[in-house]
């Protein structure tokens, strides 16, 4: 009778540790073994935050340099002479009709450059400030690639040179006799600036 009531406690002891180990999620041996413990929760993950349109070096935040930059390249307006407005990107070419504006507006500047000595030089620098008020009006650096008298005034039409008059300062690229030489140089500038190079000839 003592052995069967052992028996008894020690079976249902037994139910008892089994039913306590079930119910805990904490690790428990068997034979020796460490069985680890399944977790339910979902691990918490951080948002990565989204990019900030002009934050060049990623920092979360725009400087004031970062705006202005951000500024100078945005989309703008440009009216054209007959009111339109057309939609400029200043770090892409300038549409057709905009370049096509800009020679009808420099044209009789370029005639009177080429025309004579004297009359070249209110002529350059009127074409310099019609450059530079297009290039703020487009948002984009312009340069004009036309004829220029030489620095001897006594030569004649045949000793014109070419130059490449570009907004901003420095000019980058010297007056030459040789249009091919002038223009390479000319264009090469123009592309290290992502400038819109017209030709005027």
């Amino acid at each position: 009778m003592h052995t069967v009531r052992r028996t008894v406690r020690i079976a249902a002891a037994t139910l008892t540790v089994l039913a306590t180990l079930t119910a805990c999620s904490t690790p428990f041996v068997s034979s020796g073994v460490l069985i680890p413990a399944i977790s339910t929760r979902t691990p918490s993950t951080t948002p990565t935050p989204e990019p900030i349109a002009g934050d060049t070096d990623e920092n979360g935040s725009l400087s004031e340099h970062e705006k202005q930059v951000l500024a100078k390249n945005a989309v703008r307006d440009y009216t054209m002479p007959d009111g339109r407005l057309v939609q400029v990107n200043p770090v892409e070419a300038l549409p057709a009709e905009i370049v096509a504006v800009i020679k009808e507006l420099a044209t009789p500047l370029n005639d009177r450059i080429v025309d004579s000595w004297e009359g070249s030089q209110g002529a350059a620098q009127e074409l310099r400030e019609l450059i530079d008020q297009q290039a703020a009006a487009t948002g984009r650096n312009i340069v004009i690639f036309h004829h220029v008298w030489s620095a001897d005034p006594n030569w004649g039409p045949d000793q014109r040179w070419w130059y490449g008059d570009f907004s901003g300062d420095p000019i980058p690229v010297k007056a030459g006799r040789n249009r091919d030489e002038v223009l390479a140089d000319v264009t090469a500038a123009a592309v290290a600036r992502n400038a819109e190079l017209i030709l005027m000839d």
